[in-house]
């Protein structure tokens, strides 16, 4: 049974919530992003609960699948944010290659890299972190908020940036993998 998203106020309240009982704080974890024209902005990473949380439809991450579902994907375009919209948009996201790997790697390590999200709630990115958090029971997702004035625009440039992203790190050779394995087992 899928989690059921609040209102929009509902959900801005608790996002306020969550950023507000931060400040203050020196222990908090901080993330940077890069902002609007250049600027970077250093914001703290808070817990909110799932249903303050809705899967962005307009990800690009599930476009292609989304038009090729055709009229069955009318639901996200009439009510993108109401239960049936969001249901369809997490099941594309559970059948996308790398879902299991993500569920796995959240199930060991739990979350270790925030999302972004608007203070209305919307996920930038993260979206299949979310499924994969409530697919195993799980009641919160760690993201960073973004100012309010965060417009479509720049929502939409920082996707690109975080789902464009290439990790950089080398690969142990299999010789390093062996010595490194060797090095734990004494």
């Amino acid at each position: 049974m899928p989690l059921e998203a609040l209102p929009e106020t509902s959900r801005a309240e608790k996002i306020k919530a969550a950023v507000a009982a931060t400040e203050g704080e020196s222990n908090v974890a901080r993330e940077e992003i890069r902002w609007k024209d250049g600027e970077t902005l250093v914001l703290p990473v808070v817990r909110v609960p799932l249903d303050a949380t809705v899967l962005n439809p307009s990800s690009h991450r599930i476009r292609a699948e989304l038009e090729a579902l055709g009229e069955d994907a009318e639901v996200v375009r009439t009510d993108p944010f109401g239960s049936d919209a969001q249901e369809l948009i997490a099941g594309i996201l559970r059948s996308t290659p790398g879902f299991g790997d993500i569920k796995a790697a959240l199930d060991r390590d739990d979350q270790r890299d925030p999302g972004v999200v608007t203070h209305l709630g919307l996920l930038v990115n993260a979206n299949t972190r979310r499924v994969a958090l409530e697919d195993l029971g799980r009641g919160y997702i760690k993201v960073v908020v973004l100012p309010e004035d965060a417009g479509e625009r720049e929502i939409t440039d920082l996707e690109l940036e975080l789902q464009m992203e290439r990790d950089v790190r080398q690969d142990y050779t299999f010789t390093a993998q062996l010595l490194f394995i060797e090095e734990l087992l004494l």
